[in-house]
């Protein structure tokens, strides 16, 4: 029982850290709670589609151990997928809600998301590897949590933009920045 203890503990300490962060930063028009509450649960939830579908993917690397299996790895298999779901997640549970009104909304709908995506993959990550590394906890609190942030900082700045985009133009060119920054930050990571 200690051991379940310790691991959600460590695996969840960063996230709780960087949701206070968040609730400082947004401290003028504040986001009703329970909508950030359902953002980070949709963010829980998409690890389910997300173990699938990168597994459904992972069988198509030809070439795992060279820099081409490494980078479809990386950008199709983790980030396209991942960084997908987080913006499919905000654009079914916050996007369309009033309280979505001024542009800093947007990064923290996409933030909540991946915490809450970060959450579960943190859990997973330190069950099934901290045997073999047990600093993993460690490593993901000071790196993979916060760099799942700050692709969904970026993911949300541009969907803002496309939400408040004063032509259908613009607002397109800001989706698809959407998708495609967070999407090379997140491969580049890897």
């Amino acid at each position: 029982m200690t051991d379940i203890i310790r691991i959600i503990f460590s695996a969840l300490s960063p996230v709780a850290a960087l949701i206070l962060l968040l609730l400082v930063v947004d401290r003028h028009d504040k986001e009703p709670a329970k909508l950030l509450i359902k953002q980070f649960i949709a963010g829980c939830l998409i690890s389910i589609p997300a173990i699938l579908i990168e597994g459904f993917l992972e069988r198509f690397n030809i070439f795992p151990e060279t820099l081409i299996g490494i980078a479809y790895t990386s950008f199709i298999v983790a980030g396209l997928t991942e960084e997908s779901l987080k913006r499919a997640s905000v654009y079914v549970v916050s996007y369309h809600k009033p309280a979505y009104n001024e542009k800093l909304d947007g990064i923290i709908y996409c933030a909540f998301a991946s915490l809450g995506f970060a959450a579960v993959e943190n859990i997973m990550y330190i069950i099934n590897f901290e045997a073999e590394n047990p600093s993993i906890a460690l490593y993901r609190g000071i790196f993979s949590v916060p760099g799942h942030m700050l692709f969904a900082v970026t993911m949300g700045y541009y969907i803002s933009l496309s939400k408040f985009a004063p032509t259908v133009a613009l607002m397109k060119k800001y989706r698809f920045k959407s998708i495609l920054y967070p999407v090379l930050l997140h491969g580049s990571f890897n």
